[in-house]
């Protein structure tokens, strides 16, 4: 088997993997998303991103989870799509969208693969504890670069800490068992990074974008950047 094969093989085994870890952690990652001061956090971030953009503008949550920040969006007027990989969290993002009322495309997407969007047809993007998963980040913000149109924006939310976000909550037996397996998977090179907010800076800028705005919350910071 050639070296490009293994690599290949290595690549989608990975994704298998995380795809059948995020279903199962979709119940528990609702619950802490949905918590009231989960929910007030969102309100902020996605706030903040919304009053940049102009009235109606498309905006895309890759890696979108059970759909909060999305929800909230939508909820704001924005047309909205949102991609998963995982089919239970897009089960819940649509349950979401259905309780409020609002509208949001969810699409099925691995983003280790192509993002499906056209040159210029984007206004805005978020990605939401999901670059530290993502296999190639460059390649994600690249394509990211060439999806915004001139003067559209990108928000990268990470965790400062993984685990900041249970917030030693009592958790399940379920859930308790998918922490430990967190723990074990951070441990396996190239699986799971811990970026710092000068990290995802220098990846924007490497892909053409400039760093608008750095804000840091308790658990998590926000890196807003923008295309010229």
């Amino acid at each position: 088997m050639s070296g490009d094969a293994v690599i290949g093989r290595a690549a989608g085994l990975r994704s298998r993997l995380l795809r059948r870890f995020w279903d199962a952690h979709s119940d528990g990652w609702n619950e802490m998303r949905s918590a009231p001061a989960s929910r007030a956090h969102i309100t902020t971030v996605v706030g903040g991103l919304i009053d940049r953009l102009a009235p109606a503008g498309l905006v895309v949550d890759l890696g979108c989870g059970a759909g909060q920040y999305a929800v909230e969006v939508a909820a704001r007027g924005h047309p909205v799509v949102g991609i998963d990989y995982s089919p239970a969290m897009l089960a819940l993002a649509r349950s979401h969208a259905a309780e409020l009322g609002v509208t949001i495309d969810l699409r099925e997407c691995d983003l280790d693969e192509a993002i499906p969007f056209a040159p210029e047809t984007v206004d805005a993007v978020m990605m939401v504890s999901v670059l530290q998963v993502v296999r190639d980040p460059k390649r994600v913000l690249d394509q990211i670069h060439r999806a915004l149109r001139p003067g559209g924006y990108l928000l990268i939310e990470s965790v400062r800490r993984f685990g900041a976000l249970s917030h030693g909550r009592e958790l399940s037996a379920r859930d308790r068992l998918i922490n430990a397996t967190k723990k074990a998977v951070i441990k396996i090179p190239g699986m799971v990074k811990l970026y710092r907010s000068d990290d995802i800076g220098s990846l924007c800028r490497a892909s053409g974008l400039h760093v608008v705005e750095c804000a840091t919350y308790e658990a998590t910071f926000v890196v807003v950047a923008r295309k010229s």
